[in-house]
């Protein structure tokens, strides 16, 4: 059987949908909730669901640990050997463990993970997919070590990484260290836990069959952690974080995954955050903010 974590932090309006998709899914009997001291309507909202829900276990932190932090305390509390971790804004569909369950036998995987569909508002679940189908991204941007996991393949995929919603059996972890290395942001921090399996031996598969959706950009109450970092602070933090996981894992990478040196991939991925998503998006923004207020005049 497997256990599902997730940890949430202030994020009691979409909490119930969310889960509301995990309980009735095939092969689980245990979602472990990791309450990370949160201080909306959260914890009523979670007992409310307990009560409805046997299958559902709450476990509260008094502060806010963090994302990382409330992650490895659901492994270490989970009763089942295993363990896929949900998120409070991720919406399963209903086959979902299903599929990941027959692809990580199918391939005797230690990790495995589907397709994570981004959707906007108004956006029905078909034209999320579609609109994902037509971006013609590539599964894995080597150049960035960044995956764009939304995107479907005609068959499942033998990955060096996936997203943070994965299927994975508890030995995998056996000899990495579950701490928190990056702070901030916590960018990386999931990458260098699979990465870390993967030196290990165990094989990371994408199985596109499987599907979920995040809901980030529906949510009003953006809830806290990360989502209440400013723009700049947030880039800081995933620029500096990606600079450690390459220190960590550099090396290893390069026989296998990766062409360019350590040194110009840091700067690369640097100068792309910089421009792309502090400048180039804001510039975006400031034209179309402009625009509207002439047009308004007019």
């Amino acid at each position: 059987m497997i256990s599902i974590i997730v940890p949430t932090y202030n994020r009691e309006e979409f909490l119930e949908k969310t889960l509301e998709s995990y309980v009735h899914q095939k092969y689980v009997d245990e979602i472990l909730i990791i309450n990370d001291g949160s201080t909306d309507s959260t914890e009523k909202v979670l007992e409310d669901l307990r009560r409805k829900y046997a299958i559902i276990k709450i476990v509260k932190h008094d502060i806010n640990k963090g994302l990382a932090a409330s992650r490895i305390d659901g492994i270490l509390k989970s009763k089942n050997d295993l363990i896929l971790f949900g998120e409070d804004d991720v919406i399963f569909e209903n086959d979902y463990v299903e599929k990941l369950f027959n692809c990580l036998q199918q391939h005797n995987a230690g990790i495995v993970g589907g397709r994570v569909i981004s959707k906007l508002q108004n956006e029905t679940d078909e034209q999320a997919i579609t609109r994902w189908n037509h971006l013609g991204l590539p599964l894995i941007d080597f150049r960035y070590f960044e995956g764009n996991f939304g995107i479907g393949t005609d068959k499942d995929v033998e990955v060096p990484f996936l997203h943070a919603i994965y299927l994975a059996n508890k030995k995998v972890f056996k000899n990495v260290k579950l701490e928190t290395y990056y702070k901030g942001n916590e960018y990386r921090e999931e990458t260098d836990i699979q990465i870390s399996v993967l030196k290990d031996g165990y094989k990371i598969v994408f199985c596109p069959g499987a599907i979920c959706y995040h809901l980030a950009k529906l949510i009003k109450n953006k809830g806290g952690g990360v989502h209440t970092m400013n723009k700049i602070s947030y880039e800081y933090w995933t620029i500096k974080n990606n600079n450690l996981f390459l220190k960590r894992h550099h090396e290893f990478l390069r026989r296998s995954w990766i062409k360019k040196g350590r040194f110009i991939m840091s700067v690369d991925f640097a100068i792309r955050r910089i421009f792309y998503y502090l400048i180039y998006r804001n510039i975006g923004r400031w034209c179309k903010n402009i625009w509207k207020k002439f047009s308004h005049r007019s």
